[in-house]
């Protein structure tokens, strides 16, 4: 029994050749467009795909409901709100792990917008990326009650993004990575993070506050193992760290100027990263 199959060498429309493709858990599709051969949306045994949509049919998806994993990648060629709808993402229970891609072109952000808002996963998805959206807002269904079981989530050169959700409320989330979030302008922190492990930011080239931090709020990521700062220029201070972050917090930052809020760190890892042995000299006025 064929499991695994990787068309990469003779192309999808081969699966149709297999007696017992409805078997296969694990495709690796091949780039190659195959016409009216319709093959992917009968092995409704897969677990994890691969799927290219310049090359395949966005519904032959619809009846893949035992997906555990899933990458959808090149969706601006796809910016039909009816079409995308076909994917019935919602109704795969079994969905874990979810990433979109789409290409490095930009187009009108609303396209994208209304694509992304028709790829709501289930609520037992645990591991969300989502890379080169070009969409200035975030995807209706991006609210803790939807994604209450999410873990991971991670974010990449989403250029045009301006402000994201109260994922601070997220109960189990533990990884938020944000990378080329270069509109990005404003991160809720009222909810605390209660399961956040570690937190990175870079090149967030408008982010200069964290919004929703009180002194008085007890506890901030009380579980934070690392945090990771790196070109975001016109952040203008930090939050105090909790006090179960100790040797295993480190902190990349391009700059130094922040650093002056770090006096009530009592024990820290500073990475330095890109910086000459001049700078380092500034941290003198750190207080240990």
């Amino acid at each position: 029994m064929v499991t695994v199959l990787d068309c990469k060498k003779f192309g999808t429309h081969s699966i149709l050749d297999f007696d017992n493709r409805i078997s296969l858990r694990f495709l690796i599709p091949c780039s190659t467009y195959y016409g009216k051969n319709v093959g992917i949306g009968m092995l409704t045994s897969l677990r994890r795909l691969l799927f290219p949509v310049h090359s395949y049919k966005l519904s032959e998806l619809k009846d893949l409901i035992e997906l555990c994993e899933l990458k959808i990648d090149g969706l601006e060629n796809h910016k039909h709100r009816e079409e995308v709808n076909m994917v019935q993402l919602h109704s795969k229970k079994n969905l874990s792990r979810f990433e979109l891609v789409w290409s490095d072109e930009i187009d009108v952000a609303e396209e994208y917008e209304l694509v992304l808002d028709c790829l709501k996963p289930p609520d037992s998805l645990k591991e969300l990326t989502i890379e080169r959206y070009h969409g200035a807002r975030s995807p209706s269904w991006m609210e803790p009650e939807e994604l209450k079981n999410l873990e991971y989530m991670s974010t990449k050169e989403c250029l045009a993004w301006k402000n994201l959700p109260s994922l601070e409320k997220l109960p189990y989330l533990k990884k938020l990575i944000l990378t080329r979030m270069r509109e990005l302008e404003q991160i809720d922190f009222e909810g605390g993070f209660p399961h956040l492990k570690l937190l990175s930011f870079s090149d967030c080239e408008q982010w200069k506050d964290w919004s929703g931090l009180k002194a008085e709020m007890v506890p901030w990521c009380p579980l934070l193992q690392k945090l990771i700062i790196k070109d975001c220029p016109k952040l203008n201070a930090l939050p105090p760290l909790p006090l179960s972050v100790s040797k295993n917090w480190s902190c990349l930052m391009w700059d130094w100027s922040i650093l002056q809020h770090f006096g009530w760190v009592t024990t820290a890892v500073i990475a330095f990263h890109r910086h000459p042995v001049s700078d380092i000299w500034k941290l003198k006025d750190v207080k240990s």
